[in-house]
């Protein structure tokens, strides 16, 4: 709500702004019927002792075993990070915090910004740890750290460097931790490694978990990782396998969590088997699947965009370019950006407009090296140096080649320095 309706039958706009940007200290009589208005316990906001270990620990507690945060705990929880509490009790309630925000930015991305400035906020106030102290408060502390570079603010290295770190101490966690982390590890790897099986044997040791476990929700996720992790090394079989089986065990409770991912990679897979239309059906349900999430939506545009350019149907492949590309831009998601970007040159390509396509290729390969997406600059440097070549373009070829091995260099070196 804005100031207008907050302060509606209270006070006037002008004092409750006041209020906000801490000019005036509100009195009970007016902070009584704002806690109403905001739906929140009042008694947070008048008593003198706010923080309560125990409580403190309660709330935690709660949360991890239901994943859920009330108003009244979100209010407190927000008011104590702020206070001078012991090191191990600020990392309990970050732990929290930071978790539930990016649950939140999961549902909803307009949560975005206030879990950036969560993480800015616990950056500057914990305490570089040492050891294994505070575990698993520690634990879970940085790996919705990870969680929020990873699927919120969609930096995947920063992603891995953080669980980096917890691998290094996982002789002092529990099995389900150990499991919880090879998960999310398997999961950045993917993003960021051309070598898909380093991220299946990570992945492995999750499901082998989870299955013993009967863990049916965090079994689920597992199935679906190694399910795109197949169809990226081309293990087609293997791949529907484990959609399929995961599609069993999708129940009332959690099909809109994970009906959207097993539609979109039965998607892919129907790609990768040339049956595009049907590949296109798919994709197209789960943009609607996403309607509140954008990030999501730039995947389905791309995928679409693909399969219409195997299809040759134009109209549908400027349709989902324009919408993808924008979006991708707005959102910063360089990797897809970049992607749609090559789709577009094909068509230049296939169009025969050769003058546009060799122009936008090298203006790709240098905004891909730009990027330090490496990956993607060694293929369309190779592609692109082909081309030249197949033309007797040597020189221009040469140099299309050069630029192609240095990232393949470039890329082995972002390895050695995540300690791949």
């Amino acid at each position: 709500m804005n100031q207008i309706e907050a302060s509606h039958g209270i006070c006037s706009n002008t004092y409750f702004s006041k209020m906000e940007n801490h000019y005036v200290k509100p009195g009970e009589s007016l902070l009584i019927p704002i806690a109403e208005r905001l739906g929140i316990d009042a008694g947070l906001l008048l008593s003198d002792v706010i923080y309560d270990e125990n409580r403190v620990n309660e709330i935690a507690e709660l949360f991890w075993r239901t994943g859920r945060l009330g108003n009244n705990e979100l209010l407190y929880f927000t008011i104590v990070s702020r206070e001078s509490l012991p090191t191990g009790q600020l990392v309990k309630v970050f732990g929290v915090l930071m978790r539930h925000y990016v649950n939140l930015c999961l549902a909803d991305l307009a949560h975005k910004e206030q879990a950036r400035e969560l993480f800015e906020l616990s950056e500057a106030i914990l305490p570089k740890l040492q050891g294994d102290q505070f575990y698993p408060d520690y634990f879970n502390y940085m790996l919705a750290c990870s969680s929020y570079h990873a699927d919120i603010a969609l930096d995947h290295v920063n992603s891995y460097k953080y669980m980096a770190i917890l691998e290094r101490r996982m002789d002092a966690y529990t099995e389900l931790d150990k499991a919880r982390l090879h998960y999310n590890i398997s999961l950045v790897l993917d993003k960021i490694l051309e070598e898909k099986s380093i991220a299946l044997a990570y992945s492995a040791k999750a499901y082998d978990y989870f299955k013993e476990t009967k863990d049916t929700h965090r079994f689920i996720m597992v199935m679906l990782a190694r399910g795109i992790q197949f169809h990226k090394v081309g293990m087609l079989d293997d791949s529907l396998k484990m959609f399929t089986e995961a599609e069993q065990l999708v129940d009332d409770k959690n099909a809109a969590t994970f009906a959207p991912i097993i539609e979109f990679n039965l998607g892919i897979i129907y790609e990768l088997q040339q049956r595009h239309d049907q590949a296109i059906e798919k994709f197209r349900k789960c943009l609607l699947m996403h309607e509140r999430r954008p990030n999501q939506q730039v995947y389905c545009y791309r995928r679409i965009a693909q399969n219409a350019l195997k299809l040759k149907s134009w109209p549908l492949l400027e349709e989902c370019l324009l919408g993808g590309m924008a979006l991708a831009e707005e959102l910063g998601m360089m990797q897809d950006y970049l992607e749609m970007t090559y789709l577009r040159n094909q068509y230049w390509f296939m169009k025969q407009d050769l003058v546009k396509y060799e122009k936008e290729m090298k203006r790709l390969v240098d905004s891909s090296l730009h990027h330090e997406k490496f990956t993607l600059c060694r293929q369309y440097a190779d592609e692109l140096g082909q081309y030249y070549y197949d033309r007797n373009a040597y020189k221009k070829a040469a140099e299309l080649f050069k630029i192609a091995n240095d990232a393949a260099k470039r890329y082995r070196q972002f390895r050695l320095e995540l300690g791949m």
